[in-house]
């Protein structure tokens, strides 16, 4: 998840307007070649905080479990991001609950594929 310190209000207020918006894109470095490999994921505003979902599974997740540091668009707006694992069981409810909210029957439908290995990422806006 994004979580921006109140000197970064003005990223946070844009990030907010663009919160409606059901993706954005993720800019990975690959683990093995080091290069850019941007994807589209759903993502959640909130508090003040940005977070992802994915599996275990995925290419995605497994560049950021080697390279944390990424990239991220959405609407206009491009930022900096540590990417951090969310292992507390009460902010993945909470995230789970924010995702049924806002998509709905998708978010039902995806459900239905039993995902393994189910994790919640924050990312945390960095300098650069």
């Amino acid at each position: 998840m994004l979580r921006l310190e109140p000197s970064s209000s003005d990223i946070w207020k844009r990030l907010k307007r663009a919160g409606s918006k059901f993706t954005l894109r993720l800019i990975t470095k690959g683990r093995k070649t080091g290069l850019p490999r941007p994807v589209r994921v759903w993502f959640i505003c909130l508090d003040s905080r940005l977070f992802l979902r994915t599996t275990r599974e995925t290419q995605w997740y497994k560049n950021v479990r080697v390279h944390p540091q990424v990239q991220a668009e959405v609407d206009s707006l491009k930022f900096s991001a540590q990417a951090e694992l969310v292992e507390d069981e009460a902010t993945i409810r909470m995230v789970q609950s924010a995702y049924r909210r806002k998509y709905h029957i998708f978010d039902f439908l995806r459900s239905l594929r039993r995902w393994k290995g189910e994790v919640f990422l924050e990312l945390k806006a960095t300098a650069g």
